[in-house]
């Protein structure tokens, strides 16, 4: 149901504000309104954004929050919602200035050439929590994020990994799908679409010893790339 936050004026004021929560869609949290008396009628102003937020656990078991800020775009052939900005917040409870440890936004990544568009997708009929996946990608033990960036169905996402020298996530590549993580020989298999949604390949991924994404075999099926990391573990 709607729920009311008020805001009183400062000094012993009367009332002169209402804050209320509008729902987007039913896959985001609320962007808030304010109603307020302007002395002869009423003013119903909104923020303008919705503001996703979820948790992350990085080195040494320390928590840090993901506040995503949403908008709608208003375009008729492009996303419906995006991502402007990620914050990330030192702790479990974000919007306290002195915790921001960064921002990151679409400007900050480098152009990529399977998913040019440069956006943070908040489309899709899935929750949040969905839409941003958590994941430790480069297997150091400190959980990483990716966030939707494509909306063809090979569903790309720009991954983010946690850099503990630097105390900040660093945009670290884009790819598709679901990544299956393969702890034994640390690979990653990806699912990929052409770009007409006709066939999909299975790129299998490894890091070489400065960190950097190493392509190492495409397959037919889910299960051959798993036998082939399976295989190239093997002593």
């Amino acid at each position: 149901g709607t729920y009311l936050t008020y805001c009183p004026k400062r000094e012993g004021s009367p009332l002169d504000s209402v804050r209320i929560p509008v729902l987007v869609d039913k896959w985001h949290n609320p962007e808030y309104y304010t109603l307020r008396w302007n002395g002869t009628g009423w003013d119903f102003v909104g923020d303008g954004y919705f503001t996703d937020a979820q948790t992350v656990t990085v080195t040494g078991g320390r928590v840090l929050t993901l506040a995503l800020r949403g908008r709608v775009t208003g375009e008729q052939f492009g996303p419906h919602l995006i991502y402007d900005q990620i914050q990330v917040f030192d702790g479990d409870m974000m919007f306290n200035p002195d915790m921001l440890l960064q921002t990151i936004t679409p400007e900050d990544i480098p152009a990529d050439d399977r998913f040019p568009e440069p956006y943070f997708s908040a489309d899709g009929h899935t929750t949040f929590k969905t839409q941003i996946q958590i994941q430790d990608i480069n297997f150091d033990g400190a959980e990483d994020f990716a966030v939707l960036c494509d909306s063809t169905k090979s569903t790309g996402r720009r991954w983010f990994r946690w850099n503990e020298g630097q105390g900040q996530f660093e945009y670290a590549f884009s790819l598709a799908g679901t990544v299956e993580v393969v702890p034994q020989g640390q690979h990653l298999i990806e699912e990929y679409w052409d770009e007409y949604g006709e066939y999909v390949k299975y790129n299998i991924y490894g890091f070489n010893n400065r960190g950097w994404l190493i392509l190492e075999g495409t397959w037919d099926t889910m299960v051959e790339a798993q036998n082939a990391c399976k295989e190239a573990f093997q002593p």
